[in-house]
């Protein structure tokens, strides 16, 4: 098996990124947008993340960009389900964007730098295309800082096996940590940030994201990856789905994922 894309486009990793809501995952950034903005969201999946920004703010124009047509368009049909006019979907690289220099005064992504090993190209394709003294936002994983209690739970084994994975394949798990100092070495100046933890807060929530998790252990291709490269055995891997279901029942389990969220604008 040569390199992967660990999370994946199967049916469980999307129903995951459709849970995303612009409320929740672009807080910081709906600080400093402002009205009749046009901003571009990168890598935006199946576009919930960017519909939000859409309803957030009705005087701007939000087009999300993915290099997975898939994705597109189950975003372009929840914009339509939705009614949401002020938003648009393209098929496009992140580090070849079709689009004028200065055409965007705000550019926002979600867990998407963590997925280059040349992040610095991809930022150099941003400001290209973002106006002087306009706004850069993105939220990123940093995966070294999660907490799980029992530390030897099957959730803390599956995402530590999601993030060797990330490593593995030429991407960075970790990044949320450096995302700051990132923005500065490439021509960006910080304005704010901040450091939060996602996590269950009831049984229900908590048995729901076990259920996903048990889903994208079965369809995504990382638990395989790690059986042909001898970090588990197949008699590990076929065994966590029932140590999941069993553990989400367990009310002392506990788990939180870690994200930071920076605002950065164009020096």
């Amino acid at each position: 098996m040569g390199k992967i894309y660990p999370f994946g486009y199967n049916d469980a990793a999307v129903n995951i990124m459709k849970t995303r809501t612009a409320q929740d995952n672009a807080k910081l950034f709906l600080n400093y947008a402002k009205p009749n903005m046009h901003i571009l969201d990168v890598g935006c999946g199946p576009g919930s993340i960017t519909i939000g920004l859409a309803q957030a703010l009705p005087d701007c124009h939000i087009i999300g960009i993915d290099k997975e047509g898939s994705q597109l368009d189950i975003a372009s049909e929840a914009a339509l389900q939705h009614k949401v006019v002020n938003c648009s979907f393209e098929q496009a690289s992140i580090f070849e964007l079709p689009y004028e220099n200065d055409s965007f005064d705000a550019v926002y992504g979600h867990t998407i730098l963590m997925h280059f090993k040349e992040v610095e190209a991809a930022l150099a394709e941003i400001r290209r295309v973002l106006k002087p003294g306009g706004y850069i936002s993105f939220r990123e994983v940093d995966f070294g800082s999660n907490i799980f209690y029992p530390s030897d739970s099957a959730l803390a084994e599956v995402m530590g096996l999601f993030r060797r994975s990330f490593f593995h394949n030429d991407a960075n798990p970790d990044l949320g940590r450096s995302l700051a100092h990132l923005l500065e070495q490439n021509g960006f100046s910080v304005k704010e940030f901040n450091i939060s933890m996602s996590q269950a807060t009831t049984l229900t929530q908590k048995e729901g994201m076990y259920q996903s998790m048990v889903a994208l252990w079965q369809q995504a291709e990382f638990p395989a990856q790690a059986v042909e490269l001898g970090w588990i055995t197949q008699n590990q891997r076929d065994a966590i789905p029932a140590q999941l279901i069993t553990e989400a029942s367990q009310s002392h389990t506990l788990n939180s994922t870690c994200y930071v969220e920076v605002v950065a604008t164009l020096t």
